[in-house]
């Protein structure tokens, strides 16, 4: 999906996850009776989130501003991974306007900046055409890995590592469309993928994609295969019982599971820096389940993010709301996505993807101390037992693994 899209399709414009997300919002604050003051506003904000996707001129600027560092922008490297599959024609991409394109190193938009309004729609639209060209010859491969991803749920379900209920949102993932994206959404939000509840569908970036990548599918399948309520889905939706400015936390927590179970469901023979990515991440379930008064079971945990019941989401919240002290809990989590490190403000790093897997590692840093931090307020575990509850935790997706096979 390319960015200037709707521009292209103004009457899709309310698909875009922004726009629909704002839509959602403003409609379920109208169900609920809200003051005129508060829907008024809601109203202004998704009148300006219509009005920006049908606005040529942001698009302009974000190409703009590729060129200015003179860093080779991700973005940039995802119409070369298209173009160089499918072919370019500057003729027909340019409106046959004679633009100085050098075929060499490969600006594809560099061109753009000087095009009069019309030609640059008629290169989104030229540039649609050719993603979806790259994407009908992925979708095979997509498929494949989507197949593999549910065959290994399904055997997780099996050894009782997933609960059953897993498998009522099965039907939700094998719907779910699968979009190559241009970077202008991804890129600039600084992710490797995406997946839109409203919409049902991920979208992954050309660059992210050689044919044989399962990693960020996998991710991706997870949030796909989560409980949903309205909008929000798996542990997001722990803000229908806690404080909304704790979002930051939510999801942390929903990062961490997905990201950790996902990896689980790689491979058994994983490299070791994966390995480690895998066992910090999977600390932050335990902060939930195990630092609390007492144990919160596995199974609730899970279901609350599985299961398309709010009641199974309530049942978590409330053994959080008799286990912690809630507000000291979420903000210390809020606080490992605000929080920035003196490491990171001293950082030197230009690279874009290097800074951010450099961010990346000093938020687990920040995991594994809050972890350290929390197991000594947990008196009635000592450490030796509290390391070997999460090393038995890894080994045993790893035993369940080998069994199947």
């Amino acid at each position: 999906m390319i960015y200037g899209y709707y521009c292209i399709h103004p009457e899709l414009v309310d698909d875009h996850y922004r726009v629909a997300s704002r839509k959602q919002r403003l409609e379920k604050l109208t169900s609920l009776g809200a003051p005129d003051v508060i829907l008024v506003n809601e109203l202004r904000m998704y009148e300006e989130a219509k009005a920006l996707y049908f606005d040529l001129s942001w698009f302009r600027n974000h190409v703009k501003k590729l060129y200015t560092d003179g860093v080779q922008n991700d973005i940039l490297e995802n119409y070369d991974a298209v173009f160089q599959d499918v072919g370019f024609d500057p003729e027909a991409a340019y409106s046959g306007i004679d633009v100085e394109f050098d075929a060499n190193t490969r600006d594809y938009l560099r061109p753009l900046e000087n095009l009069p309004d019309d030609a640059v729609l008629a290169f989104l639209s030229y540039t649609q055409g050719k993603y979806n060209e790259y994407l009908a010859k992925c979708a095979p491969k997509l498929d494949e890995i989507r197949d593999v991803f549910i065959s290994r749920v399904k055997q997780f379900i099996e050894w009782e590592r997933y609960p059953k209920l897993t498998s009522d949102n099965f039907t939700r993932l094998q719907q779910a469309t699968i979009d190559i994206d241009d970077g202008f959404t991804t890129s600039l939000e600084e992710c490797s993928g995406r997946y839109n509840t409203c919409l049902n569908q991920i979208v992954l970036p050309a660059s992210r994609f050689d044919g044989k990548d399962a990693g960020v599918l996998f991710h991706e399948f997870f949030h796909a295969l989560a409980g949903r309520t309205g909008s929000m889905s798996g542990f997001q939706r722990l803000a229908e019982f806690f404080d909304i400015k704790y979002g930051d936390a939510y999801d942390l927590i929903d990062e961490t599971f997905v990201n950790a179970q996902s990896i689980s469901l790689l491979s058994n023979n994983l490299p070791e820096w994966l390995k480690a990515i895998q066992f910090r991440d999977s600390k932050l379930e335990l902060i939930i389940r195990r630092t609390g008064a007492h144990e919160i079971p596995r199974e609730v945990f899970e279901d609350a993010y599985f299961s398309d019941n709010i009641d199974d989401v309530k049942l978590l919240a409330d053994a959080i709301k008799a286990e912690f002290d809630p507000e000291e809990l979420f903000s210390d989590l809020q606080s490992i996505k605000d929080i920035r490190t003196v490491d990171e403000l001293v950082c030197e790093v230009d690279d874009k993807t290097e800074r951010g897997k450099f961010f990346y590692e000093h938020r687990l840093d920040m995991i594994d101390a809050y972890f350290q931090y929390r197991r000594r307020k947990n008196y009635h575990m000592t450490d030796e037992e509290f390391l070997r509850l999460l090393k038995r935790s890894l080994a045993k997706i790893s035993t369940d693994e080998n069994q199947g096979q």
